[in-house]
């Protein structure tokens, strides 16, 4: 199983705007794109340097790269791209 995790910060100008609509088109991709198992998305808390946070889970690392290729979630990744300062991503096999 390949987890790929995700957090971002996000600019003050558009956090409260844009969190909950960077929530709601990552989670619809579920269903979406047949290679991402399940996907959660969760404003983070307490002190800590980023705002948003992804988990998701993929059957291999091809699956994976399938999804980062796909273009609902290019379009998806385009809008966080407009609207971040700053991003973290990391990617584990178990």
């Amino acid at each position: 199983m390949v987890r790929h995790i995700v957090s971002w910060k996000l600019r003050d100008d558009v956090r409260a705007e844009a969190a909950p609509i960077i929530k709601r088109r990552l989670e619809g991709l579920v269903g979406q794109i047949p290679q991402l198992i399940s996907m959660h998305v969760g404003q983070v808390f307490g002190a800590g340097e980023y705002d948003l946070a992804l988990y998701s889970e993929f059957a291999t690392r091809g699956d994976l790269q399938i999804y980062n290729d796909h273009p609902l979630h290019r379009a998806v990744s385009e809008y966080i791209s407009t609207v971040r300062v700053s991003r973290m991503m990391l990617d584990f096999e178990d």
